[in-house]
């Protein structure tokens, strides 16, 4: 699998998300800038497809070191620093292929975080690459792919919520 495009890919998109979430604008006429808010908010929730929802859910809440805030037989979902990961039974997740969105999840350390993957049953998908921040991708023990960051520019000013979905602060 070619490695060039698709890590070239990853680093625009990362370096995209350091730029900022609002853009300017410029009239033709050299008037006054304006500000356009985007239509996307950020991501929200990814959502992982699994064959067994209880595994899977027990494998999660090991990976993140807590439990999900919201648990029915038709979906979980974890409060990952105001994001969701969502956990949807019934099926098994798409064949990874080199052409397909993969969600990168922050991390403060990317080699302790593969290596606590690894311990639980992912394997490494590709291996950690240096382009000004570091990423990698694994595979969960469900056929799910997880993309990993360490980027020290980009803070996470995300929010968390509280179980009962308000602000933490």
């Amino acid at each position: 699998m070619p490695k060039a495009p698709l890590l070239l890919a990853v680093l625009v998109l990362i370096l995209l998300s350091v730029m900022g979430s609002e853009t300017r604008s410029h009239h033709q006429d050299g008037g006054e800038q304006q500000e356009k808010k985007p239509i996307f908010l950020g991501p929200r929730t990814v959502v992982y497809y699994v064959s067994d929802l209880e595994q899977a859910t027990e494998w999660y809440t090991k990976a993140l070191g807590f439990g999900p805030y919201f648990k029915e037989e038709y979906y979980v979902g974890f409060n990952v620093e105001g994001s969701e990961l969502g956990l949807i039974p019934g099926g098994n997740p798409p064949k990874p292929s080199e052409h397909m969105a993969v969600a990168y999840w922050g991390v403060e350390d990317i080699a302790k975080a593969i290596e606590r993957l690894k311990e639980l049953g992912a394997t490494v998908r590709t291996d950690v690459l240096e382009v000004g921040v570091k990423v990698a991708t694994l595979v969960d023990p469900f056929g799910n792919v997880i993309g990993l960051v360490e980027n020290p520019w980009f803070p996470n000013t995300a929010k968390p919520l509280k179980a009962d979905g308000s602000n933490a602060g």
